[in-house]
């Protein structure tokens, strides 16, 4: 049971990741897994983002 509600919950194993987001579908928590990071340090390095459209109104 998680006591401190303002906690930061994170795993870093891998084979944690499938449990952790059970956990969130679960709960209203949020848990930082090393996956999404790696995730998103890939897409970032490879400028794989979307950039907004120009009829969006943004550049």
């Amino acid at each position: 049971m998680i006591k401190d509600e303002n906690r930061i919950l994170a795993v870093a194993q891998l084979s944690m990741v499938e449990a952790a987001e059970q956990f969130e579908h679960l709960t209203t928590k949020i848990v930082i897994n090393s996956l999404n990071v790696l995730t998103d340090s890939v897409i970032d390095q490879l400028d794989l983002r979307q950039k907004p459209s120009m009829k969006d109104g943004r550049s």
